[in-house]
């Protein structure tokens, strides 16, 4: 079963907006492509019911907007995406909010890494050497 890419990155790009990232000062800010290899690559390291889970709920997650807009999720303008996402987010089926979280929380994982790493780049000495001088 293929990854729908497309899905990914276009979920990916609006829940980013979403949570504020594309507007925030941090000096180095990943970008949705960056977030979405991220999680591309950790759902192919996932076990293979995991995997094929999340990737048949992201083909019902696209397609599903062609019952209400005559749209795919991916060909939606965005008002029809944060509506989609928001019914998702919010329906009482349990696992739909999952798949919503999972992907918010890859978010939000990028983006403490990337400032994990630009946080550290910033704060090492600038010899080279990890060890300070007494």
């Amino acid at each position: 079963m293929l990854l729908p890419q497309e899905t990914i990155k276009q979920l990916v790009g609006v829940l980013s907006q979403q949570l504020g990232h594309e507007t925030t000062n941090a000096p180095a800010v990943p970008t949705t492509a960056e977030l979405t290899s991220l999680i591309t690559s950790q759902l192919l390291r996932a076990p293979l019911y995991i995997y094929i889970g999340l990737v048949a709920l992201s083909y019902v997650f696209n397609s599903t907007p062609l019952l209400r807009w005559g749209r795919t999720f991916c060909a939606a303008p965005l008002k029809a995406k944060l509506a989609h996402i928001h019914n998702w987010k919010h329906s009482t089926i349990k696992v739909k909010g999952d798949f919503i979280l999972f992907f918010e929380s890859f978010i939000v994982l990028g983006l403490h890494e990337e400032y994990q790493e630009s946080n550290f780049a910033t704060n090492r000495p600038a010899s080279g050497n990890d060890e300070e001088a007494p």
